[in-house]
């Protein structure tokens, strides 16, 4: 008797959706709660690889400031950065006070105050020579120095680049002493000129001895 009829019961909203949200809620807790824990993990490595990196670069720039004070202090190199705009001096090699006897306050004030160190104090340009270097190039010379401490000229040879560190155009300069190079040029020069003197002498020599000898030989035969 109660074929094709249906029964339906009506029921509130919040009631037949009840299940649906607290099962909504709980599947965002833990879809949030997994998003934090991985972020967080992903956080942590990334800080604990960047804290790994920045040690080592740390340890690489210590090795590398330990071989280079070790370097500046032990050989007969000088070495210079110097500021483009001003002139501003942004590292000397303490070891200039052993090879110029100069210190190097009294060298940053020389070269700030009068534009050279390697040279002569009434030689001009050395500036004008290093501005004329662009980015990348580098410049080689051979400049005399006359230390007000020994009153003894020295040679350097002068190697100068030109580079360019946080926007800012720098000149790195090397300064290697040549001083034994050139006397011992000179006295190569002096032992060449000599040679060539006795040379010259004794050609005069036989030269006229030749022509001495010439003319009794003439006359006896």
């Amino acid at each position: 008797d109660f074929e094709d009829w249906m029964v339906l019961s009506v029921v509130p909203a919040h009631v037949a959706n009840a299940s649906m949200d607290q099962l909504y809620k709980i599947t965002l807790f833990v879809v949030t709660g997994f998003t934090a824990s991985l972020s967080l993990a992903l956080f942590i490595f990334l800080i604990h690889r960047s804290r790994k990196s920045l040690a080592k670069k740390d340890t690489e720039i210590q090795y590398r400031e330990e071989l280079f004070g070790t370097l500046a202090n032990n050989v007969d190199d000088i070495f210079l950065m110097l500021n483009a705009d001003d002139w501003s001096v942004s590292y000397i090699s303490p070891n200039i006070q052993k090879l110029l006897g100069v210190s190097v306050a009294e060298a940053e004030q020389t070269i700030c105050r009068t534009g050279f160190l390697i040279q002569r104090p009434n030689e001009k340009g050395s500036m004008d020579k290093l501005r004329e270097i662009g980015l990348g190039e580098r410049l080689e010379g051979e400049q005399e120095y006359l230390p007000a401490v020994t009153g003894e000229s020295r040679w350097y040879h002068v190697l100068a680049y030109c580079t360019e560190i946080n926007g800012s155009k720098r000149y790195m300069i090397v300064l290697s002493d040549r001083t034994d190079d050139q006397k011992l040029n000179q006295t190569l020069r002096n032992a060449l000129e000599v040679a060539r003197s006795a040379n010259e002498a004794k050609s005069n020599f036989l030269a006229n001895i030749s022509h001495d000898i010439r003319t009794p030989m003439n006359a006896i035969i």
